[in-house]
């Protein structure tokens, strides 16, 4: 089986597909539309493409009419594939469409996640009209989506890497990490996920310090400021210094190593909204979930009937039961089935083989 992924942006997810399926013994190429650039079943193979628009380059809008020919150029230059994998980049392959069904036996489209027109989606309508299949990220979009025949649409979650990680952080490195970071190993810690709007979690900082005394006693958060711009680290630390409840604040970038490891040492996670991996690692690592507000959550966390609370609930809970303890653990193994990187390219060969 030859595949090629086509692409303008590389992610986590394209990098751990290309690399499972070499495994799995496919001769996986991918190619990046703007370095005209092919990875040939890992080794680099780098195009000197030249064109007789490149006038246009410097010409604003009217370089995509240089770039378009460069690209049909460079596909000419290409071995046929029994499969490609336009990669989240509508927009590029929807011009040398033609060139691309020349070159293979099939192809998909691995649908952009960003939040894109309903206008411009229109326009890419001839590329999911005539895929073999759409591939999608988010139920919800899948769900909503508009083009193309739904019985070619299958839904493939992003892979989460850190689910290996968790599970390779030893009980004696939590306990290091304890006295390494003064927490107190009789308070439950609470991670406090910080990826909604600013006001939302100033908001949520306001709430839990207005939670009952005795009941935050029991109560160590953390919060991690992972990609907030220097306004929004300011308004954080400052509403945080004016309370009085006990937390943890981690303002550095921390390894895949040390993420595992602050989820280990949780044992409850508050959501905001499920634009980080914080919700599905959190099932995975068997947290009670608390939901802040409603947050809009993708819609797989609900069809799969995921254990999970409001946050309201959580300002009322005092004690465990041996019910949850189960509902947590069907969490963990449900997380696994869909956000395990192992178990999506093996969905992903699965989609393949339909079409053999």
């Amino acid at each position: 089986m030859r595949i090629l992924f086509i692409y303008t942006k590389i992610d986590n997810t394209l990098r751990d597909r290309v690399k499972r399926l070499r495994e799995h013994n496919a001769t996986v190429d991918t190619l990046s539309l703007l370095e005209y650039k092919l990875d040939e079943n890992g080794s680099e193979v780098k195009f000197d493409i030249n064109s007789k628009l490149e006038f246009l380059e410097d010409k604003g809008k009217l370089k995509i009419a240089n770039r378009i020919k460069k690209r049909k150029k460079l596909l000419d230059q290409l071995k046929s594939y029994d499969l490609i994998d336009i990669y989240k980049c509508e927009n590029s392959a929807l011009p040398i469409k033609k060139k691309i069904e020349e070159l293979c036996c099939c192809f998909f489209v691995t649908v952009n996640d960003e939040n894109i027109s309903f206008l411009k989606r229109a326009i890419f309508s001839p590329l999911y009209s005539d895929a073999d299949i759409l591939i999608f990220s988010s139920k919800s979009q899948l769900n909503s989506f508009k083009f193309g025949d739904k019985d070619r649409y299958r839904y493939l979650a992003k892979p989460i890497s850190l689910f290996k990680n968790i599970d390779n952080t030893s009980l004696e490195s939590v306990k290091k990490a304890y006295q390494a970071m003064g927490l107190d190993q009789n308070k439950d810690i609470v991670y406090c996920d910080l990826s909604s709007s600013i006001d939302r979690q100033l908001k949520l900082i306001e709430e839990i310090s207005s939670i009952n005394r005795d009941f935050l006693l029991k109560k160590t958060f953390i919060f991690w400021l992972s990609s907030h711009d220097l306004h929004d680290r300011d308004a954080i630390k400052d509403t945080l210094l004016e309370k009085n409840f006990d937390y943890l604040l981690i303002e550095t970038m921390m390894t895949q190593k040390q993420q595992a490891l602050i989820y280990k040492l949780c044992n409850t996670s508050i959501i905001l909204s499920d634009k980080s991996d914080s919700l599905p690692i959190s099932l995975y690592s068997k947290h009670k979930i608390y939901l802040y507000e409603k947050p809009d959550i993708d819609a797989i966390f609900n069809e799969e009937d995921f254990y999970m609370q409001d946050f309201e609930e959580f300002i009322d809970q005092n004690s465990e039961n041996k019910i949850e303890n189960d509902l947590l653990e069907k969490n963990h193994k449900k997380a696994k089935e869909i956000f395990d990187p192992k178990s999506s390219v093996e969905n992903y060969i699965s989609i393949i083989k339909e079409l053999q």
